[in-house]
């Protein structure tokens, strides 16, 4: 058996009205955190994105939360009322548009203790940002490099990441390298390579069965 990995188109749709961060009530001074993900708190944990964005006291950090509710939503969005105020955005819209949102914040976070292989961590790593994710293995599977990598079960751990990127953001050559690793793994072309591969193994297999009367 052979397993394949997720498969991210590296093309986006050229627009010729690009998206803008006025379009989205958002300043360029502003430092904005995003979360792609499910309104929940037993798998994202939602609340604790909210309560760690919060502990900046800081009005020009936002946070969009790029996802669909879940039941049990309500009680973030009240959550997020209480702690944040005008500083969150919750948005829900079609998947291609996820790309050009993300290349209009600073840095992507995903606080899911466990992990798959999440889709929206490797688009995020393509689209050149800050990401931050807890050193669980399907984060580990996407992001190798531990520069990305923090503790996400503490109080305070996430706010103090986001902090730190904030005054010392990573360098372009860093970010490219990220997409670069990203891409030659995930990428449709590298995907759509490897599927061939294991068509062609698979079909020399049975090929080699045959002739030997297996």
């Amino acid at each position: 058996m052979e397993v394949l990995g997720n498969c991210i188109s590296l093309d986006q749709p050229v627009d010729d009205a690009p998206l803008l961060r006025a379009s989205l009530g958002l300043r360029e001074s502003d430092f904005v955190v995003i979360c792609v993900a499910a309104w929940n708190t037993h798998q994202k944990r939602i609340d604790y994105v909210i309560n760690e964005v919060a502990r900046i006291r800081d009005e020009s950090v936002k946070l969009l939360l790029c996802g669909e509710p879940e039941p049990g939503t309500a009680a973030l969005k009240a959550l997020a009322k209480q702690q944040l105020g005008s500083r969150v955005q919750w948005l829900t819209v079609p998947h291609a548009t996820v790309p050009r949102i993300l290349k209009l914040c600073d840095v992507f976070v995903l606080a899911s203790l466990k992990e798959g292989l999440p889709n929206a961590l490797i688009e995020a790593a393509l689209s050149q940002i800050a990401v931050v994710v807890h050193p669980n293995d399907g984060a580990r599977s996407i992001v190798r490099d531990d520069t990305w990598m923090t503790d996400l079960t503490g109080a305070g751990n996430l706010a103090a990441r986001l902090m730190a990127l904030r005054s010392a953001p990573p360098s372009a050559a860093l970010l490219r390298r990220l997409r670069e690793d990203v891409a030659t793994r995930f990428g449709d072309r590298h995907m759509a390579k490897k599927f061939v591969q294991m068509v062609r193994g698979t079909c020399e297999q049975i090929d080699s069965h045959g002739a030997t009367g297996a």
